[in-house]
């Protein structure tokens, strides 16, 4: 038996552990991120397998907020860019949860979580496809 909460506590102890990842570029990231989901939800893998999963997982959205206030720049100073992205972020978490949240009620979790895998995948391809150019973006 899994709790939520066991989910939620690795997933946290991932975005601790953030630090020793590698530095990937973002369609890596997005790409990483669905085929852990794919292998939490979609493979026949133990629950305690599932739970461990989670902890690389909450790394990696560290990795992935961080090359995105990278990706800011432009916009002025470190804590602009911060705030433009936690601002985006709430906004962001907020469609996301409420689309989540009712696609799981409405097609049931075993059908959404491969919706879910399927949309991060896209967002790496969509990420490698508009990468800013070689120079640009360290």
């Amino acid at each position: 038996f899994v709790d939520f909460s066991m989910i939620i506590g690795a997933f946290m102890i991932g975005r601790l552990l953030q630090g020793p990842l590698p530095k990937l570029s973002g369609a890596m990231l997005y790409g990483l991120c669905g085929l852990i989901l794919l292998s939490a939800f979609v493979l026949n893998t133990p629950l305690w397998l599932d739970v461990l999963l989670f902890i690389p997982l909450g790394g990696l959205f560290v990795s992935i907020d961080l090359a995105l206030i990278e990706h800011l720049k432009g916009q002025g100073d470190l804590s602009r860019c911060m705030d433009i992205h936690h601002r985006s972020d709430k906004v962001a978490s907020v469609a996301g949860g409420l689309v989540m949240g009712a696609s799981a009620q409405i097609f049931g979790l075993i059908t959404a979580m491969p919706v879910l895998v399927v949309l991060f995948l896209l967002a790496a391809a969509i990420t490698w496809r508009w990468r800013p150019p070689s120079g640009l973006h360290t």
